[in-house]
């Protein structure tokens, strides 16, 4: 994997990481799904030049972007309005195990050794990470967090699939599926959305332009970018980096504990990370695609 590349995934592991402890500040001022659909009008407004349509493909880019915006984005929030930003960090990263199996059973990828043991310790530095007895006090604001990713990982298999669909082009697109659905379930399951937007500081609109500029143009489609040139295992394995500065921006930024086991769990996580990223180039198989 070219320099560049692996330059992407640590920027986005940066942007998905803090945006855990950005969006947990957010939330003590708005309702999640306010929150979460006020984001995607914001991305409308800025990438609607970019739109298209895609005649024989609009099926498959509908069904990413109701997974990896509405289904995706709004059980995430949800999730992290119950549950520590360090906790939703690792278990986000459940998508990687979820992708890894879809990635074989619908796209026919194989795990290398040497990739395999890449994921078992990346994951293995994530349950470390993720084993405290005080987690079931939290425990159904987890299993929503769970459930995002599995979408996560839905959407990242889904996303394989397309073709000339550009990165701009498919962020408008989840935006346009996701903004409705989840403004229509503030309006249901939410109540004083006025007062919060009327009442907000500046902490949750800043919240929303971090949101749309690092966790979506950067994080989101820089993934959909990568996706186009190597395997869907690979990607989402390399990303639970992303974890560890979760829990990282929630010692610094909400105060949450730093332990040796937040420690070790990291250390297991990066040393998987690297192994999988130093992994030789096959030179058999042909370079990845350059242009965007």
């Amino acid at each position: 994997m070219p320099l560049r590349h692996i330059g992407l995934l640590l920027a986005i592991s940066l942007f998905w990481g803090t945006n855990f402890a950005v969006a947990k500040f957010a939330l003590m001022e708005m309702p999640p799904f306010l929150l979460t659909g006020l984001r995607f009008a914001f991305v409308i407004a800025i990438l609607f030049p970019f739109i298209k349509r895609h005649p024989g493909q609009m099926r498959l880019v509908l069904l990413v972007g109701l997974t990896g915006g509405a289904l995706n984005f709004g059980l995430f929030f949800l999730g992290l309005k119950f549950a520590p930003a360090s906790a939703a960090a690792v278990f986000i990263q459940l998508n990687a195990p979820f992708a890894v199996i879809l990635s074989i059973v619908f796209l026919g990828e194989r795990l290398s050794p040497h990739y395999l043991v890449g994921l078992v310790l990346a994951f293995g530095g994530v349950m470390v990470l993720s084993f405290d007895p005080g987690i079931f006090q939290y425990i159904g604001g987890l299993i929503i967090v769970a459930t995002c990713a599995f979408f996560v990982a839905t959407s990242n298999v889904l996303m394989k699939k397309l073709r000339g669909i550009g990165v701009m082009d498919l962020q408008v697109w989840i935006a346009i599926v996701s903004c409705p659905g989840l403004l229509l379930a503030s309006l249901l399951f939410e109540s004083g959305q006025i007062e919060a937007i009327r009442s907000s500081s500046w902490i949750p609109w800043a919240a929303i332009l971090f949101m749309v500029f690092g966790a979506n143009f950067i994080g989101h489609g820089g993934v959909y970018y990568l996706l186009q040139r190597y395997d869907v295992s690979r990607i989402s394995t390399m990303l639970l980096l992303a974890p560890c500065i979760g829990i990282l921006s929630g010692v610094f930024f909400l105060g949450e504990p730093m332990t040796l086991r937040i420690a070790i769990g990291a250390l297991i996580t990066l040393t998987g990370v690297a192994v999988i990223a130093m992994k030789p180039a096959d030179k058999s198989a042909p370079e990845p695609e350059e242009a965007l």
